[in-house]
């Protein structure tokens, strides 16, 4: 598989981090590691986390676990999001820069736009100040589950902890060509064949009833949020939630009230 298949979704490797639905399957998984080394970190890292400690998977165990399932389809061969796609990327980014995830945000991103509150999630598990609430299934009642990345991890795959505001001011610095050359941009935007004409190499086309806006949407851990931007980066809005449930609201939906109503 190519980079280029890796920012598409179209290399087709397994989403493990939202693809576990249970603890049996995590267990199975972990199982069919072939690695005997990684399977034992492993399977002690999943009986910490059974016990209550906070833990967070690294990368090369999310990836090794994605590789015990099937492809969803050969390199090239169809759309499929993955979250394991960006986890492998920033494994090249660190790999081809020698420089660490964190690092390259600071001296590539958080530095040039003066960002204050973003960073890669912290070893430490320290919470952020926005808390992601779940349900419970027994009694309904809420529960926090912010510190939860133990099989999703901190890295390319979405462990960047920031805010509504310097979400945006990224946004609109990428979508706007300051960060990249234009060039670059062009095809970030451009979405692939195989995505059903919205998803490009990182970036979403939106079309809300006041034009067209390039964005991105997601959840994890008791949270959902959709930041979204037009092509010149003037005009934007993010919206983040933090209780998720089946009465959420369509999140592209509101974003098109906030930023075409009165138009």
């Amino acid at each position: 598989m190519t980079v280029r298949q890796l920012l598409a979704h179209t290399s087709g490797i397994y989403d493990e981090s939202n693809g576990i639905e249970s603890e049996d399957q995590l267990e199975a998984d972990i199982a069919a590691l072939a690695d005997p080394d990684l399977r034992a970190a492993a399977q002690a890292d999943l009986a910490r986390a059974l016990a209550g400690e906070l833990v967070i998977a690294s990368d090369h165990l999310i990836v090794a676990l994605s590789e015990t399932h099937e492809r969803y389809f050969p390199p090239g061969a169809g759309y499929h999001y993955s979250n394991t796609n960006y986890q492998l990327a920033a494994m090249v980014l660190e790999a081809v820069t020698r420089q660490p995830l964190d690092r390259l945000l600071q001296d590539r991103v958080i530095k040039p736009l003066r960002l204050q509150l973003t960073m890669i999630a912290p070893p430490d598990l320290g919470s952020p100040e926005l808390h992601g609430y779940g349900t419970s299934a027994t009694d309904g009642s809420l529960q926090d589950v912010t510190d939860n990345l133990t099989w999703f991890g901190n890295g390319g795959n979405g462990g960047i902890i920031s805010t509504a505001d310097e979400l945006l001011t990224m946004l609109r610095a990428i979508v706007a060509g300051e960060l990249l050359p234009g060039e670059l941009v062009a095809e970030m935007k451009s979405p692939t064949s195989m995505s059903l004409g919205s998803y490009g190499l990182g970036l979403v086309t939106y079309n809300p009833s006041c034009g067209t806006f390039y964005g991105h949407e997601g959840g994890v851990h008791g949270t959902a949020s959709i930041a979204m931007v037009s092509p010149d980066g003037a005009d934007g809005v993010v919206i983040a939630l933090n209780l998720r449930s089946g009465e959420d609201p369509r999140l592209p939906a509101l974003a098109d009230v906030l930023l075409c109503s009165g138009r």
